[in-house]
């Protein structure tokens, strides 16, 4: 594999004999090259893609000590603070001077990678010394091709660390990803340090820095160790290799930056007068690196308030209010009334109804955003109409006396229990007051007294006693 690499190189301005190089270099046994196989090397579709990791995995941000001891490898977290992704790509503390990281991300985005704007990089190196040994010692880059026109995109990085020596070094390149999407596939690979070969055990995720391998369920979708054919393998070692490695070439949409900003294929520098036309333009990384996918997504919020009770003059519509929110930002995001009479307002957020019957009924909303998370609440809302008044009027009756004394007799209605009901004489002698009807007579009679009785929905019920 050197050899074909070298050839690669040595002949990279010849467009036909580098595609013959790669296509030898890259189509070997299925099961030697798991990245996206098959078809060779072309993502099946949006991710994930590969075997998921638990997003819980990934938060918070972790400390990256200086070796030694020996700590490198390749730190992957969320910083809760704004969501975004870094990859820390960390220096190993034994045998050689250098390291390289090669890796890329599959993600749907909505616009492009943009430097500085949804992708930051940290630490990045350019090495333009005319030194023959230190020419692009450190050429670290990075760059993106749209993967198709839905909006798939394809982002790499090509960096090399330098050991911590002495106080001083280059320990950590670190690019932070901040995506709103579903999920994202990451394919990562690094040199290491001689054995053991790199692997899942050097890859951190989150604070804790949990290695991938101790993950349970995870395995990786090649099964095998991981392989990489861009290591320039122009030096002795790997490890001591001017970073001049090229990804393989992209006839899409694409373009490729270092620690000066994009690279025009104008660009030189003293020790490599050719740099822009090596290192401009669309390139993807198609080697076979440890590969996993994590959700980018977290599920959407719908919820009521509390459980409610309506008392109701006449059987009126009655509205349910809920929210809905989606802590990632997408717009899209689908509101259903699941269960539950009426319909459902998705402009006004809100559930209505018209009640048929006193009683309670249950309604389950539910959210999906369009990466399929859902969310569900119920709540439940119990009405009652108002019934008229029932009017208590006493039984006729007749009372005698040895002599005019005030007789009170109880004059009420009763409801549904809900506000206020008032009665009043409409006919007869005496006053009603406080539920009581009373008259005083200075002589013998006989009268007939009406009541009326009005509640708080101007429900009327009326009646006479004699």
């Amino acid at each position: 594999m050197r050899r074909l690499l070298k050839t690669r190189i040595a002949w990279h301005g010849i467009a036909t004999i580098l595609l013959i190089v790669l296509a030898i270099t890259l189509t070997g046994p299925a099961a030697a090259w798991a990245f996206y196989w098959p078809p060779t090397h072309i993502p099946p579709g949006p991710p994930p893609n590969y075997n998921a990791v638990d997003t819980s995995f990934f938060s918070g941000v972790p400390s990256l000590p200086l070796p030694p001891p020996d700590s490198g490898g390749v730190y992957i977290y969320r910083d809760p603070a704004n969501g975004c992704l870094t990859v820390a790509n960390h220096i190993y503390s034994a045998g050689n001077s250098l390291e390289q990281f090669h890796g890329s991300i599959l993600a749907m985005m909505t616009e492009p990678p943009q430097l500085n704007v949804n992708v930051f990089i940290q630490g990045f190196e350019l090495w333009r010394d005319t030194t023959a040994n230190k020419c692009l010692l450190q050429n670290d880059r990075w760059g993106w091709v749209r993967r198709d026109t839905s909006g798939l995109y394809e982002i790499w990085w090509d960096v090399t660390t330098k050991e911590w020596k002495n106080g001083a070094g280059d320990p950590n390149d670190f690019l932070t990803f901040c995506l709103k999407g579903c999920a994202i596939d990451f394919n990562v690979w690094s040199s290491g340090h001689g054995s053991p070969a790199f692997g899942a055990n050097q890859i951190f995720l989150g604070k804790n820095k949990r290695t991938l391998s101790s993950i349970a369920g995870w395995t990786d979708f090649g099964g095998l160790q991981a392989l990489d054919p861009y290591q320039s393998a122009i030096g002795l070692s790997p490890d001591k290799d001017p970073n001049t490695s090229v990804f393989t070439p992209y006839t899409g949409v694409g373009e490729s930056y270092n620690l000066l900003g994009k690279i025009l294929p104008a660009d030189n520098y003293p020790c490599d007068h050719s740099y822009g036309v090596h290192y401009s333009g669309a390139f993807v990384y198609q080697g076979d690196g440890i590969q996993f996918s994590t959700t980018l997504n977290g599920a959407p919020r719908i919820g009521f308030g509390n459980d409610t009770t309506v008392f109701q003059c006449g059987a009126t519509a009655i509205c349910v209010p809920y929210t809905v929110s989606d802590p990632n930002g997408l717009s899209g995001l689908v509101e259903l009334l699941v269960s539950g009479p009426g319909s459902i307002d998705t402009l006004n957020n809100r559930v209505c109804f018209t009640p048929t019957a006193n009683g309670s009924v249950t309604f389950v909303v539910k959210v999906v955003d369009p990466c399929g998370a859902t969310d569900y609440d119920t709540v439940i809302v119990t009405s009652t109409v108002n019934n008229p008044p029932i009017c208590r009027l006493p039984n006729d009756t007749t009372i005698y006396q040895c002599e005019p004394k005030k007789i009170c007799l109880p004059v009420y209605a009763t409801d549904d229990g809900n506000g206020t009901i008032i009665c009043t004489k409409t006919a007869g002698v005496g006053t009603i007051s406080n539920g009581m009807w009373c008259f005083t007579p200075d002589h013998t009679i006989e009268t007939y007294v009406g009541v009326k009785c009005t509640d708080t929905c101007g429900a009327v019920c009326e009646g006479r006693f004699r």
